[in-house]
């Protein structure tokens, strides 16, 4: 297991004392859809340029123009959010890392939860990442971004399940 700072460096201090964030809770193949996908936009978006341009471009094949840029303004703000304002280092995993951190798994059940239109929920996830003062842009932008990305599941999936000609 591999685990980074999200996205940028973090101190050897701050890296012992979150190691809790690193904690393995979950494997990417038992997770839903959602959530694994939540993940692996995270972890490539934080890995760099090359992984941002696979985030936009996952975005911009699994929705309408409008959405995709919506939905990526949203995603980005969040990982902004997130990194700029987060109450402690954040940790992510390796990208091919099987593990989901947990770190991760917050992050994408706040994606997911905030989606799902559940504010008061979203709002007590979002408590544990940023302070109050940020929770309701951070939320917002949750909200905003995991629609966007239970879009495009739900697109990946019903084309799985189209018949076939």
């Amino acid at each position: 297991m591999t685990v980074h700072p999200f996205p940028g460096p973090a101190t050897a201090d701050a890296m012992l004392g979150n190691a809790a964030g690193a904690a393995v809770v979950a494997d990417l193949r038992s997770v839903t859809p959602m959530v694994r996908t939540a993940v692996l936009m995270l972890r490539d978006w934080c890995d760099g340029p090359d992984g941002q341009l696979r985030v936009r471009s996952a975005f911009a094949d699994g929705l309408s123009a409008a959405e995709a840029q919506a939905g990526t303004h949203h995603f980005e703000a969040l990982v902004r959010g997130l990194t700029l304002r987060g109450r402690r280092p954040f940790l992510r995993h390796a990208l091919a890392c099987r593990c989901v951190g947990a770190d991760e798994a917050v992050f994408a059940n706040l994606l997911a939860v905030a989606a799902s239109g559940d504010h008061e929920d979203a709002m007590l996830i979002a408590s544990l990442l940023v302070p109050g003062e940020v929770l309701p842009l951070v939320v917002n932008d949750a909200a905003q971004a995991g629609l966007a990305i239970r879009r495009i599941v739900l697109r990946q999936q019903s084309q799985r399940h189209a018949p076939l000609h």
